[in-house]
């Protein structure tokens, strides 16, 4: 069983508006096509996960951040971009010196 999206990427560009159950004749000749697709193109298909929990799945959170504990503080970006650009310099100089033997 698929649980398909349809958005109109002209209008709704941060897709927002699902409108699967709105046209379900749409997503169901858009179904076919993408099915008739992966039989003529002898796509490998995912199989169903044995060990899948229906309870514990929640598709409305999909997309969400997970809440934080009370007390944690935010998470801080693993890299900032003045971070990255000192370490690209560092590694610009490590290579210089590997290949050289003194820094140029």
């Amino acid at each position: 069983m698929h649980r398909w999206k349809l958005f109109n990427l002209r209008d709704d560009i941060r897709e927002k508006n699902d409108l699967a159950a709105i046209e379900p004749q749409r997503v169901k000749e858009m179904d076919a096509l993408i099915e008739k697709f992966l039989v003529d193109t002898g796509a490998i298909v995912p199989v169903p996960n044995p060990a899948f929990n229906p309870t514990a799945y929640h598709p409305e959170n999909e997309g969400k951040q997970k809440s934080k504990s009370k007390g944690q503080s935010p998470i801080e970006p693993q890299y900032t971009t003045a971070r990255m650009l000192s370490e690209i310099s560092d590694l610009a100089v490590f290579t210089s010196i590997s290949k050289s033997g003194t820094p140029s």
